[in-house]
């Protein structure tokens, strides 16, 4: 297996984008790593609120 030592996200998300891997997921990810559980959560309910009225659900 080779590896690969990176020094940025933007390097990161360059290689793994390489790999197949979707950047704008990987964005969103770390996105919801860096907020706290309970922020997190009230993210999770608006989107299903939402996605509800929407009739997405």
């Amino acid at each position: 297996m080779n590896t690969v030592r990176v020094n940025s996200v933007d390097g990161i998300q360059m290689v793994t984008g390489g790999l197949g891997f979707d950047v704008k997921i990987l964005r969103k990810i770390i996105s919801l790593r860096k907020m706290e559980d309970q922020e997190r959560e009230e993210v999770d309910q608006l989107l299903e609120l939402y996605k509800a009225a929407l009739g997405m659900v």
